[in-house]
């Protein structure tokens, strides 16, 4: 019963927390779209202090900062965007290649099982 109370407990402030984010992340959005990158870069930090990662918000903080001229910030940010990207596709390239030579030993095997 413990466990279960615990696990309920887990799912519901997780659910919370990821909407906690997307607010925070849409008002940093009309922040800035309303030019006010203060504000904006402190929502998207917000989510950043709450462990979440993704290059598009990366990508936000780093034009907001650019906005601001702090292009230090500015370029931290979109490097890290940037890691985020090369990342995804270097998973996205393993993972098409695992499929490749999971097809070459299924119809290896294949053709062997049959001749």
């Amino acid at each position: 019963m413990k466990k279960l109370f615990v696990i309920i407990l887990f799912l519901v402030s997780s659910a919370v927390f990821a909407d906690d984010n997307s607010t925070l992340i849409e008002k940093g959005n009309k922040a800035y779209n309303g030019k006010f990158y203060q504000q904006a870069i402190d929502c998207y930090l917000k989510v950043v202090k709450n462990g979440y990662e993704a290059a598009e918000l990366y990508n936000n903080l780093g034009s907001a900062y650019f906005k601001l001229n702090d292009n230090s910030s500015a370029i931290l940010y979109f490097e890290k965007a940037n890691l985020l990207i090369i990342e995804f596709d270097f998973y996205v390239k393993k993972i098409f290649i695992l499929q490749f030579i999971s097809i070459l030993v299924f119809n290896l095997n294949f053709d062997l099982f049959f001749k």
